[in-house]
C-alpha cells in the first residue's frame, strides 16, 4: 500500500499490510519487513516515480 495520510498509515500497519508511508519519518514506524518511509513531507511534490516504484519493489 502506498498511503500519505496518517489515518491510512495506521489502518495498513493495523492490518499488516505491506507498506510505503510518504512523508513519514522511519523512526515513527514498526521495523519490520514491508513497512518503509519515504521522502521529506515539505518534498513530497518532487519525489520522482522512480523512488516510488524502487520502494514499492517494482523497479
Amino acid at each position: 500500500m502506498l498511503a500519505s495520510d496518517p489515518a491510512s498509515v495506521e489502518l495498513a500497519l493495523l492490518l499488516g499490510l505491506p507498506l510505503v508511508a510518504l512523508g513519514a519519518a522511519a523512526g515513527d514506524l514498526p521495523q519490520r519487513e514491508g513497512v518503509k518511509a519515504l521522502g521529506n513531507p515539505d518534498e513530497l511534490s518532487q519525489l520522482g516515480s522512480a523512488a516510488v516504484l524502487s520502494a514499492l519493489g517494482l523497479a
